[in-house]
């Protein structure tokens, strides 16, 4: 809590010093703001990484709902499985999307085109889908 405000506050205090139009306001006021401002930002961020994480879907028709894959994928195994079937470049990018990470963010962090992200999001899809359908098939037999 304190490590979110704190830097807000201070930024007020920097700012509110520095800016004179700023002064024609109480202090309690900018402080306020800058800290809301900081603490809004704060459970955004948490929230997005939160809910895309749950949310993002890399292929809807995926079915993950056998108790095998469910426990497997519970317990990491299935990820591991997939972490050591996939290339490096695109285990960092599957791991950035989980993290909720957008492809646009990607691609500025990786310093890739927005295409190759997109190929890469792709590629990684059809390995997962041709898991999940072996996994299934495992299942099933």
């Amino acid at each position: 809590y304190y490590c979110v405000l704190v830097p807000g506050y201070l930024r007020a205090v920097v700012n509110y010093d520095t800016k004179s139009d700023l002064r024609k306001y109480k202090f309690s006021t900018i402080a306020y703001r800058h800290m809301d401002s900081d603490w809004k930002n704060y459970i955004k961020f948490n929230v997005r990484r939160k809910n895309v994480l749950s949310a993002y879907s890399i292929d809807s028709g995926i079915n993950i709902n056998t108790p095998k894959i469910e426990a497997d994928f519970n317990e990491g195994l299935f990820m591991a499985e997939i972490h050591s079937k996939i290339t490096a470049q695109q285990r960092i990018l599957l791991d950035k999307l989980l993290d909720g990470y957008t492809e646009n963010e990607i691609s500025e962090e990786l310093n890739l085109p927005a295409g190759v992200i997109t190929e890469m999001i792709t590629a990684i899809r059809e390995r997962l889908i041709d898991e999940v359908r072996l996994q299934n098939q495992e299942v099933s037999e």
